[in-house]
């Protein structure tokens, strides 16, 4: 095999994985991170890279494990517009499953030396997140999918990094993950009501098959716009510095996701412009509370 075949053929398997959603796990991660350097001295700084990559390969590997159970079941086809690598004919079924699991496997061993250098309470959030990875399907499938990844993406991955690098857990740092927590659910939400029509043809139960499409629309309204108040709420009380308030200036992206629910096209692709609201309101606020560290605002 020479060496355009082989460049070719590892594409297809990270493209697989769908690496564009890494911010998603990323965001808290960060945000505590920051928040940890600008009020903490006592932070074993040598295991944040580690964290990242279990947390990483967590979220990559549940990508790759939901991809297998949604084709499985109906719900990604060549009319949808979901992952395409199983309907395309990319990888056969039980070879994404199985790379899904191996990735399993390489977080759980990362979280083990992670529990073994901090603590091993530290397990719980490791155990967790494995559960969430292999039976978010039946969760999602049922309803809950949105209650989970808010959990996950939110506090657990918040929390989980805070107590590797400190073994302490505080309140602070559960209110930071909340905004971020909320925005990432809006992006599986939004992802919900695009695929109502083809979810329900599936057969499956959806949080926003359950609530219909208007109620559906009017949580996604509160998805984005909750945490601009909560980081107004945060500033108000002194958990982070006053220069967070630079993240309002994605509400006009947050106003502009809103009117997409309104238009049959744009509505298309409003989970990948959720993804970047999420990106880019988690990137201000990773930065301000770093500037304001640097510059003791």
């Amino acid at each position: 095999m020479n060496e355009e075949k082989i460049t070719t053929e590892l594409k297809k398997w990270f493209v697989a994985t769908r690496p564009w959603s890494i911010p998603a796990s990323a965001a808290p991660l960060l945000v505590v991170c920051a928040w940890l350097y600008a009020t903490h001295s006592d932070v074993r700084w040598v295991l944040a890279p580690i964290a990242f990559l279990s947390a990483v390969s967590f979220h990559l590997a549940g990508n790759l494990i939901s991809d297998y159970f949604d084709f499985i079941y109906g719900v990604d086809t060549l009319e949808t517009a979901g992952s395409r690598t199983l309907p395309d004919g990319i990888f056969r079924p039980r070879t994404l499953l199985y790379f899904g699991f191996t990735i399993l496997c390489v977080a759980s061993v990362l979280g083990l030396f992670l529990a073994y250098e901090s603590d091993w309470k530290l397990l719980f959030f490791g155990i967790f997140g494995a559960v969430a990875v292999l039976f978010y399907y039946l969760i999602k499938f049922r309803g809950f999918g949105v209650f989970l990844i808010f959990v996950v993406f939110g506090p657990c991955i918040a929390l989980g990094v805070e107590y590797t690098l400190t073994t302490k857990l505080s309140h602070a740092v559960l209110a930071l993950s909340l905004p971020i927590g909320l925005l990432t659910t809006a992006i599986l939400h939004a992802n919900d009501i695009r695929d109502m029509p083809h979810d329900r043809a599936a057969g499956i139960h959806t949080f926003a098959l359950w609530i219909g499409l208007q109620a559906a629309k009017r949580v996604y309204r509160l998805l984005v716009l909750v945490p601009y108040l909560l980081i107004g709420v945060y500033v108000a009380l002194g958990t982070i510095t006053p220069i967070s308030l630079v993240v309002l200036a994605t509400l006009p992206f947050a106003s502009s996701n809103i009117r997409f629910l309104n238009d049959s096209d744009k509505i298309q692709s409003l989970d990948r412009q959720t993804a970047k609201l999420q990106t880019a309101f988690s990137a201000l606020l990773i930065a301000s509370m770093c500037l304001a560290s640097i510059v003791k605002l």
